[in-house]
């Protein structure tokens, strides 16, 4: 659970189950964006899909173990 803190640390703040819904949805509507970019054969940075895909499915994790405890 080390990059819990890493992310924390980030924040520089604890992650509340507020912080951690906008952030998912932040992250959300970058994806959406960046497969708009893609559909209409704008340019875009195709790396970004991994990593937000990485960052999203970290916040959904914390989501899920905050939840549950």
């Amino acid at each position: 659970m080390s990059f819990i803190k890493n992310i924390e640390n980030e924040f520089q703040t604890e992650l509340t189950p507020s912080v951690i819904e906008k952030e998912i949805l932040v992250i959300r509507k970058e994806l959406f964006n960046l497969r708009t970019q893609k559909g209409t054969r704008q340019k875009f940075n195709a790396h970004r899909f991994k990593h937000l895909h990485h960052r999203l499915s970290q916040f959904m994790f914390i989501q899920s173990t905050k939840t549950n405890n």
